[in-house]
């Protein structure tokens, strides 16, 4: 069977109150198939070099900072991001 055939299937077979979700999540595949970034990385060869000892030793470094609680909440990193580009966004204004 044709997978698309099948799909209509499926569709066919749900309760009614399950196709808007459904429907919810068959358009967010299709937003993902059209954004070029999410399409590369979806094709991108899968990464079977293994770890280095360099690699190995910033990973364990990387973890004890975190144990002795030397890292920034998500929250704050995100809040200074966008202060960040609301001030780039003023410097080009003004700069043209």
């Amino acid at each position: 069977m044709i997978a698309r055939d099948e799909l209509h299937e499926l569709v066919d077979l749900l309760a009614g109150q399950d196709v808007p979700a459904a429907q919810s999540y068959l358009r967010y595949l299709a937003e993902l198939a059209r954004d070029p970034l999410i399409r590369a990385l979806a094709d991108a060869p899968i990464d079977d070099e293994e770890e280095t000892e360099e690699e190995r030793a910033a990973v364990r470094e990387a973890k004890e900072a975190i144990a002795r609680g030397e890292f920034r909440p998500l929250e704050e990193l995100s809040a200074e991001l966008e202060r960040r580009a609301r001030e780039d966004e003023e410097r080009i204004r003004k700069a043209s």
